[in-house]
């Protein structure tokens, strides 16, 4: 094992920052719903597309 095999994958910048982003666009979703509203997951998708997968996984 060397040193890099130590260190969790949330401590890669790049990674730490797109769950930043999802985590944001998730809140926002939560937000909506609990405010009654309705959510368009579709288009929520097109709108993130690079979030598409994690999103419908929500």
């Amino acid at each position: 094992m060397n040193a890099h095999d130590s260190h969790p994958r949330s401590a890669d910048p790049v990674s730490s920052r797109h769950d930043e982003r999802l985590a944001g666009i998730f809140a926002k979703l939560m937000d909506r719903v609990q405010g009654g509203e309705e959510v368009d997951l579709g288009a929520t998708c097109a709108d993130y597309p690079e979030f598409a997968v994690e999103l419908r996984q929500l």
